[in-house]
């Protein structure tokens, strides 16, 4: 596991030019059409995920930041502790692992315990206390936004974790509604569908690379 921080100029190199757990969901949305799903398994969404990809390696952009990002970064320290707080556990933070494929990988927000019962959590922590009420009310997996759901599944298969704690924290509601917590386990199956779209994915972006004269 890498030791470089989260959202550090070093953290964002090392994930320059590689498929990443916060953005698998645009890989995993269906092809609308019969040609797209025999020619390359990609939907439109996925490729416009992989010219980005190729793109980023070329354009070195500035990070962005706005008071959504900024209240999100510096709540996540606080729903760390809470985190800790309810649970008894410690959270042991991680920058960008390199998963056993090449080209891809991910940053889980915190890793919890060891061995076989291995867990992650992924905080989210809303600008918009509605969305964080929202969130108070999953009870299945199925109400995962999905974008989440895959960052998920993604990020306990780069860690090989067995199950993921889901977070929503809001340090403005003063009661333990602020703090919410839903326990998602690993879907073999998923990460099974998922790593074929990487793998269509990594076959994608070599191709349109050759197509352009790039390495």
């Amino acid at each position: 596991m890498a030791e470089v921080k989260q959202g550090t100029t070093e953290w964002m190199a090392e994930r320059e030019g590689k498929i990443t757990s916060s953005k698998i969901y645009a890989i995993m949305t269906e092809p609308k059409t019969i040609e797209e799903k025999t020619l390359t398994g990609l939907s439109v969404g996925a490729k416009s995920y992989a010219y980005e990809i190729i793109a980023n390696e070329l354009v070195k952009a500035p990070s962005f930041h706005n008071d959504a990002t900024d209240w999100g970064i510096n709540a996540e320290v606080l729903a760390r502790h809470f985190y800790s707080k309810r649970t008894g556990q410690i959270v042991s933070e991680v920058g960008f692992i390199n998963s056993d494929i090449i080209g891809y990988g991910g940053s889980p927000d915190g890793i919890v315990g060891s061995g076989e019962n291995k867990g992650i959590v992924e905080f989210k922590c809303p600008f918009n206390s509605g969305i964080h009420i929202k969130y108070c009310l999953i009870k299945c997996d199925d109400d995962i936004p999905y974008e989440y759901y895959w960052q998920c599944q993604s990020n306990m298969y780069v860690s090989s974790a067995a199950w993921c704690d889901f977070v929503s924290f809001d340090p403005r509601i003063d009661s333990d509604m602020g703090l919410f917590i839903y326990r998602l386990y690993r879907n073999d199956n998923d990460i099974e569908r998922m790593i074929q779209q990487v793998t269509n994915m990594k076959i994608f972006i070599t191709n349109v690379k050759s197509k352009l004269g790039l390495k």
